[in-house]
């Protein structure tokens, strides 16, 4: 499987920073699926958003996680005698 990140920070005002994430996770097969005879689970994109404020010491930090909301599937069993995933 493939994982990728990327990101992009904007100093929008002196103390003020707007950050945007994007993780790709590519498909693969199920755990215990030893011979890829399952479906693959899908690959996805997830899209994230942080706006930062920093002062002397202080730090505040404001996060979206998964700005589009999207339900993905944290881990995936292969089932060999129903021989189907199970999520």
């Amino acid at each position: 499987a493939l994982t990728a990140n990327w990101g992009v920070n904007l100093q929008c005002l002196e103390h003020w920073n707007l950050q945007y994430t994007v993780t790709y996770a590519s498909s693969l097969y199920a755990s215990d699926d030893l011979y890829n005879k399952g479906e693959k689970v899908s690959g996805y994109w997830l899209n994230n958003i942080a706006l930062q404020y920093f002062f002397k010491d202080i730090s505040l930090n404001f996060e979206i996680n998964n700005i589009l909301n999207r339900h993905y599937a944290m881990y995936t069993y292969y089932d060999s005698v129903a021989h189907a995933n199970t999520y």
